[in-house]
């Protein structure tokens, strides 16, 4: 026996705030809702807090700066609901383990980290991954 197709709401009608029984496994599940403008400006908000904080730890090593070593690599890590970090590592690398080191370093003096919204959490954490660029700022000219 098939079970029947969901009916088609008229598009004028107004969702009901009835509890959702799950579609049958056979069935693709139905869209989670996505976030509210009040959840997307909350986690919004607390990336930029996030990349504020952490930029104010980052370090350009000077070694590699002065040789004129260039390059971006990407950390994912792990935060808890109160910004501590569970876990880090370094998912690409820059091809410079003075510039790679100083991203290791950067999240490891930032903690802790501002904390994240509750419902960005999933099972009491959020993994976050990002990317950060080591360039040498050449527009300024020596005079």
């Amino acid at each position: 026996v098939k079970p029947e197709p969901p009916k088609e709401k008229p598009s004028d009608e107004k969702p009901s705030d009835a509890p959702v029984t799950p579609a049958p496994s056979s069935n693709p599940a139905p869209a989670a809702p996505g976030p509210s403008p009040a959840q997307a400006a909350a986690k919004a908000n607390w990336q930029g807090e996030l990349q504020a904080h952490l930029a104010k730890y980052k370090r350009y090593p000077s070694e590699a700066q002065r040789r004129g070593k260039e390059g971006t690599n990407s950390l994912r890590f792990v935060v808890d609901a109160e910004g501590k970090v569970l876990s880090y590592e370094l998912v690409n690398r820059s091809g410079n383990a003075d510039l790679d080191r100083a991203t290791l370093e950067m999240i490891r003096r930032a903690q802790p980290l501002p904390k994240p919204p509750a419902d960005m959490l999933n099972n009491g954490s959020v993994e976050i991954t990002a990317s950060y660029n080591y360039e040498i700022d050449r527009s300024r000219g020596r005079r």
